[in-house]
């Protein structure tokens, strides 16, 4: 089950958009804290911090791939997971943390 879904992002960012970028955007970003997450897995319903993190983390890719003028700086950006891995790990671990496979961070 994916963490975030385009269509949450796409409203998150204001309703305008790609929903074809956005469903790729937030599949990278729910695949890459999905393989952070304890594999016993944070249950159902996500828990609302996990599905924040994703949220958030997405909302991050979406605009890291924009230049100012609200146009793509390349036309074929990828989104690598350690980028986004990097992003979770940064600045949304609190949100995610509970649910941490530590052993993961190990590599």
């Amino acid at each position: 089950m994916a963490l975030v879904t385009g269509e949450e992002l796409l409203e998150h960012l204001g309703g305008t958009g790609d929903l074809a970028r956005a469903d790729r955007i937030a599949a990278a970003v729910s695949g890459a804290l999905e393989e952070l997450l304890d594999s016993e897995g944070t249950g159902d319903p996500t828990p609302a911090p996990v599905a924040e993190a994703a949220l958030l983390a997405a909302a991050d890719v979406w605009r890291a791939s924009e230049s100012p003028g609200g146009q793509y700086q390349l036309d074929a950006y990828q989104y690598a997971p350690q980028q986004i891995t990097s992003v979770l790990l940064l600045r949304y671990r609190t949100l995610w943390g509970p649910w941490a496979d530590v052993a993961s961070f190990v590599g």
